[in-house]
């Protein structure tokens, strides 16, 4: 009992050592992010547009992945846990079931690796034909590598999945979708530059639908761009009634074992 209550009681700590929140979102410093097409143009406005239309083929002109850089320079304590949270826009409450996501499509959170080529990405000279990380039709790397066993655009061998998210029912306007884990804080953890960027892209089963997501220039309304959470402030497991229950019990013994005479 004495090594459990131990254990929770490091537990414990490790909890108490994420109480200082932070969050920061992708506008300020050297943040940014850009919706890239892969027969076309690079689009920086106030929404990012994820769509997969093509599937494993990889060779859709209307497939698009969302680039997105965070400047951690700005935040002032070290990353003890994180998240990366979006924000969809539109649904069907809004009249635009078109720009939504559907029931079992999921989201792919990739982390492009500290100092790796095109983590500091420009905004202004980025494309779906130059990024080292696309892949496919139109993309850097053509046919992907055989490796790669995600149809959706983005390089597995060279970027990082950090998270999946899976839509239990179709999306709708003022949605949150947050991605978080050990991999995300890992990832973050391992920056040595102050610049964390990530890529979105999305296996879809609707290929008429361009589902959209706030970007850092989405005004109105509510509209929350890009943002990462840390420490107090992140996505994270809650402790369960049994775990709280065990660390009493253990606080209340381990105070009991201190107080006795020897």
């Amino acid at each position: 009992m004495l090594r459990a209550c131990l254990v929770v009681t490091s537990m414990l700590c490790l909890f108490s050592q994420i109480v200082d929140a932070e969050s920061i979102n992708n506008i300020a410093g050297i943040g940014g992010d850009v919706e890239l097409r892969r027969l076309g143009a690079t689009v920086n406005d106030g929404f990012l547009r994820i769509k997969n239309q093509a599937g494993d083929l990889e060779n859709s002109g209307n497939d698009r992945v969302g680039l997105i850089k965070f400047d951690l320079s700005l935040l002032t304590q070290p990353i003890s846990q994180a998240s990366v949270r979006v924000e969809l826009p539109r649904g069907a409450s809004t009249a635009q079931p078109l720009n939504t996501f559907d029931a079992g499509e999921t989201l792919f959170l990739y982390g492009i690796p500290d100092l790796a080529s095109g983590e500091n990405f420009n905004e202004a000279t980025v494309t779906f034909a130059n990024s080292p990380y696309t892949t496919g039709t139109g993309g850097s790397v053509n046919p992907r590598p055989a490796a790669d066993l995600t149809g959706n655009g983005v390089n597995d061998t060279l970027a990082v999945l950090l998270d999946t998210y899976t839509f239990a029912v179709q999306s709708d306007a003022g949605q949150l979708v947050d991605f978080w884990g050990s991999a995300v804080t890992d990832f973050l953890q391992a920056d040595t530059n102050n610049i964390a960027s990530f890529l979105l892209t999305v296996s879809q089963s609707n290929a008429t639908k361009t589902a959209v997501i706030v970007s850092d220039t989405g005004t109105g309304g509510t509209r929350l761009p890009p943002t990462l959470l840390t420490n107090g402030d992140a996505i994270v497991p809650e402790p369960t009634t049994a775990f709280l229950a065990l660390s009493a019990a253990c606080i209340g013994m381990l105070s009991r074992r201190s107080q006795r005479p020897y």
